[in-house]
């Protein structure tokens, strides 16, 4: 046990060595640069408004820097060099501004300007003889629209409405004068400082129409006080200021509103500001320093800083070279007043008298709230530093604290150690430690030589008397934690195989493998009545029934307490102090100002102070005050999609910031909600998805919380749809109504027409037989017709062919000579047969096609010399109606086909295009090949057609309207034309516009020819 206890010690050593090489600023400070949107880096003079926005301005660059805590903004500036004083009140920011031709390198201003926020806007106000320089603080805005301005021999007051000023101190008949600067309080109080004290000036009211009052507060003539500069305000209208002390020193002066004080003297102090005259910040040769409570701590030295104004709280802007920079205490702070020694603050008692004991490997110390005190243990029995309990309070008001084999007393009022006798009862037991209880119990906890034979003892009045006795079969040992729960059960926490043990209505156990981690060194009750159990990794909940691991990796965890103000439950790990609240958890180290991240014990006192010792010997304390501005949550439009395809996953990426940076933004944690749905438990996860979501419109919104449980005031939001399956579209729906509806209806109608079917399916049927006879006589009667037609058109052409014979020899006058009269009868004669001689010859042909008795009979046939040898014949047609006919013959392919069917194809389409053409026209032949097939093109520039027209022409016996008065005809020549080029292979097509000509187009495969 003795090398236990030498190797933790040990440990302890090296550890707190490590530790304090490391030591942390007990400032926390951000600074705002460039890269953080300001203007540049170089920071001049700064202003604060009553929102806590800060302004300062920069170099010779056209901007301010406007810093709300969770961006900056930038504000435009005109007609100046960057250098000038700028202050802000209320909605409006006020400057110097220069004389044009003089902005670089003018040393005095001419006048002051006014931007309002709101219209974005400067308005200048010049001022007769006013020359005062642009970085001094000689003007303060009031509200409204008048400005208090300080020259070294008057304080007057300009109505920017009326643009008029009026003296309202002369200088000569002032104590204080000259005059220097002025500063202003938020409640509107006005400091003016001068060569021989300050000037307070408060308008009644803010009525400007009335006299201010004016209060003059001159050095005390002892003090060898003058020339008060640089004005910094104070709580509880007080004021700071640098002044020479006997011309020889500068002197940081604090003014309580009655009195003068000297602060500090030194070679070249800058200013001061803070809170009060035990609470400030002053600036002596470039090095920043903070005093409090006596107690001065150097913040940063070559600071190169060249303003600073308090915040209002407890710390501190400042403009520099290298940014906007904010100094503030942590959160967790070690009370200045206090230097203690040793390693290992590990116990943390209150006694009846409200009185606050630290116990650490060296020191007792004490705090009654006013002041500290240490008590060196003479007696130097050591302790284990380990055991968190080992403090408490006998009824006699004396301290009983353990130590390795036997007791150590201190009485408050002797201020003396003592140690406890061992021997008790007859029986000598070697005491190791003691465990206070919230309830004020002690147990006392003793073991016997054998490492795991241990009594455990119970005070009673001031003799510790046995309670649970010579436990050694257990295999518990090295015992960590006693524990008494609100129903009185006694439990053992220990670092031995058994780990943990209860003692409960009088009857011992041990839990064995169903507790589920390596050891137990510290036990707390919930509000709910669970038990958790912290070791050396895990933190184990027990519910009654089940143990449960809740957190893993973790280091150590000594010490737990559930806070009475919020319900927290805080945990001493030596990995920092962590806290739990509303499922999320939290770390604070060293960042947070912890003298170290090994926390050994955490406590709260009876006013709600949260204390914690850490392993570097230093007592810290919480300050929920320290951070009091939320953070916000950032949704980018950008990086999240508003609509969601059906079925799939809605996610979402945020961020955020803290107010004033003051926890980074990758330590916030965020709680999300879909709707008005329950908001999750805040974790630190940037993304979040949901699945499954019904369709339609959706809100998805997102809080930020910082370290130190402060929520956004109103989430972030983002608005997104997710898109209905094309099914569940309403037209879709109401489509899918109406159609069932009419299938419905149609399937009524069916089955109606069905029974309507049936009954007259017997009437089919019986008339089926004769349709079946009607049909066979049609056919026969077609058959009929057909040879009929053909036998009639061949009979027919015999007497035709006779009476053109016998009408030609007439016209040649074989009969004699004819008159003039008689042979033009004989012409038209002649025409009327041959019109005749051709239908009968369609006829004739159709009746064959129709029978299939028409027989292409091919050869090998030059295609340019059947088309030439056709328009030929069509040219005199075509003169005689003064048509251009011409030709475009691009190909001399050979093809093997039926050479004068195909000449009557070619020739029917030339004579129709003639035909129908207006005097005058054009018709254009064209005949070419792409790949293996030919094309012939007749295009004409006549009366065209209609689109209907165009698909009835290939009827038979068809004629257009149009036609009929240009040319007469049977109405066979296309479709017969059509059929022969199909036997052909071909095709033929036609494209026509009325009033602009038609074109017909006819294709033949170009087939191998014959031998």
């Amino acid at each position: 046990m003795q090398r236990t206890l030498l190797n933790f010690i040990t440990f302890v050593l090296l550890f707190s060595c490590g530790y304090s090489a490391f030591a942390r600023t007990p400032y926390n400070v951000r600074v705002w640069k460039t890269a953080d949107g300001m203007g540049e880096s170089n920071c001049r003079h700064l202003s604060i408004n009553r929102e806590g926005h800060v302004l300062t301005n920069h170099g010779p660059i056209h901007a301010l820097s406007y810093v709300t805590g969770y961006d900056v903004q930038s504000i435009p500036r005109e007609n100046d060099n960057g250098f000038e004083f700028t202050v802000m009140r209320d909605n409006q920011i006020w400057s110097y501004f220069a004389l044009p031709g003089y902005e670089v390198y003018m040393p005095y201003a001419a006048g002051i300007k006014q931007y309002d926020f709101k219209t974005k806007k400067w308005t200048p106000y010049a001022i007769e003889g006013f020359n005062v320089a642009a970085q001094e603080r000689t003007f303060a805005p009031l509200s409204g629209n008048s400005v208090v301005l300080v020259s070294t021999d008057a304080v007057r007051l300009l109505d920017t409405e009326k643009n008029e000023t009026t003296v309202i101190l002369q200088g000569d008949q002032s104590i204080i004068a000259p005059f220097y600067h002025i500063d202003q309080s938020p409640s509107g109080t006005n400091w003016i400082t001068g060569e021989h004290g300050v000037v307070k000036l408060r308008f009644p009211e803010n009525d400007f129409t009335q006299p201010p009052l004016i209060m003059e507060y001159p050095f005390a003539k002892e003090n060898g006080l003058q020339s008060l500069w640089q004005p910094g305000l104070g709580a509880n209208e007080t004021l700071f200021g640098v002044a020479t002390i006997r011309n020889v020193s500068d002197a940081l002066v604090y003014f309580t509103g009655d009195q003068w004080k000297i602060l500090q003297i030194g070679e070249n102090i800058d200013g001061g500001c803070g809170v009060n005259e035990t609470n400030y910040w002053f600036i002596d040769n470039q090095q920043l320093t903070h005093c409090r409570e006596g107690v001065e701590t150097i913040v940063e030295q070559d600071c190169m800083i060249n303003c600073f104004r308090a915040d209002g709280k407890d710390g501190l802007w400042a403009s520099s070279l290298y940014g906007l920079r904010h100094y503030s205490p942590h959160a967790f702070n070690v009370p200045s007043s206090v230097a203690i020694d040793g390693i290992g603050l590990s116990c943390i008692f209150e006694d009846s008298h409200g009185r606050i004991w630290y116990k650490n490997s060296e020191n007792l110390i004490v705090n009654d709230h006013h002041s500290w005190k240490i008590y060196k243990n003479k007696i130097d029995r050591g302790g284990f530093l380990y055991v968190t309990q080992n403090l408490g309070e006998l009824p006699n008001g004396k301290l009983i604290m353990g130590t390795p084999g036997e007791f150590m007393l201190f009485d408050p009022i002797l201020e003396q150690f003592e140690l406890l006798s061992s021997e008790q009862n007859g029986s000598t037991k070697l005491f190791t430690s003691i465990h206070a209880q919230d309830n004020g119990d002690l147990f006392a906890l003793a073991v016997f030589g054998y490492f795991y034979n241990f009594s455990l003892f119970r005070l009673d009045g001031i003799v510790f008397q046995p309670f649970l006795e010579s436990v050694s079969y257990l295999n518990l040992g090295d015992i960590r934690h006693i524990y008494q729960d609100r129903d009185q059960n006694v439990w053992i926490g220990s670092m031995s195989e058994e780990r943990l043990g209860l003692y409960r209505d009088g009857k011992y156990q041990t839990f064995g493998d169903r507790y589920p981690s390596d050891s137990v060194m510290y036990i707390l009750q919930l509000e709910n009545g669970n038990l958790w159990f912290s070791s050396r990794k895990d933190l184990v909940e027990y519910d009654g029934n089940d143990f449960k691991v809740i957190r893993k990796g973790l280091e150590s965890i000594s010490s737990m307490i559930r806070s009475k103000q919020d319900g927290s439950v805080w945990l001493a790990s030596w990995d920092g102090l962590i806290r739990y609240r509303d499922g999320a958890w939290i770390k604070y180290t060293e960042d947070d100002g912890l003298p170290s991240s090994a926390v050994m014990e955490v406590f709260e006192d009876s006013q709600g102070v949260i204390w914690a010792g850490t392993m570097s010997g230093q007592i810290t304390y919480y300050d929920p005050n320290a951070d009091r501005d939320p953070p916000i949550a950032i949704l980018h439009p950008e990086e999240n999609v508003a609509e969601i395809s059906p079925g799939g996953e809605a996610r979402f990426v945020y961020d955020g910031i803290d107010k004033w940076k003051y926890v980074d933004a990758d330590r916030l944690l965020y709680s999300h909600r879909i709707d008005e749905g329950e908001w999750t438990k805040f974790s630190q996860d940037t993304v979040a998805s949901y699945k499954k979501l019904p369709a339609g419109a959706h809100r998805f919104q997102v809080r930020a919380m910082d370290v130190h449980m402060n929520v956004s005031p109103e989430p972030a939001i983002f608005d997104f749809v997710v898109v209905n399956p094309w099914y569940k579209e309403p037209i879709v729906i109401i489509l899918g109504i109406v159609g069932l509806i009419i299938i419905l209806a149609f399937a009524l109608i069916a089955y109606t027409r069905h029974l309507q079917v049936i009954r007259t399916n017997e009437q089919l049927n019986q008339s089926n037989a004769e349709l079946q006879h009607a049909n066979a006589q049609l056919i026969q009667i077609d058959q009929m017709k057909s040879a009929f037609v053909s036998q009639a058109s061949h009979d027919l052409r015999t007497p035709l062919t006779a009476i053109k014979g016998s009408l030609d020899n007439l016209i040649l006058g074989i009969a004699g000579a004819l008159t003039e009269k008689q042979e033009k009868i004989m012409t038209r004669a002649v025409k009327s047969v041959d019109r005749l001689t051709d239908l009968v010859n369609d006829v004739l042909d159709l009746s064959r096609i129709e029978s299939g008795r028409m027989v292409l009979e091919k050869s090998n046939v030059p295609s340019k010399t059947l088309v030439e040898n056709i328009i030929n014949e069509n040219k005199p047609a075509a003169e005689q109606k003064r048509i251009q006919l011409m030709s475009n013959i691009i190909t001399d392919v050979t093809i093997h086909a039926d050479a004068g069917k195909l000449e009557r194809v070619v020739g029917e389409l030339i004579s129709n295009a003639i035909k129908y053409t207006p005097e005058g026209g054009d018709v254009d032949v064209t005949l070419s090949q792409t790949d293996d097939i030919i094309i012939l093109s007749v295009k004409d520039s006549g009366i065209g057609m209609t689109k209907e027209e165009c698909e009835r022409i290939w009827e038979r016996f068809y004629r257009t309207n149009a036609s009929k008065t240009f040319a007469k005809g049977s109405g066979l020549g296309l479709s017969i034309a059509k059929e022969l080029v199909e036997m052909h292979g071909g095709t033929i097509q036609v494209e026509s516009e009325v009033g602009k000509g038609t074109q017909f187009n006819l294709t033949l495969p170009l087939s191998p020819l014959s031998s």
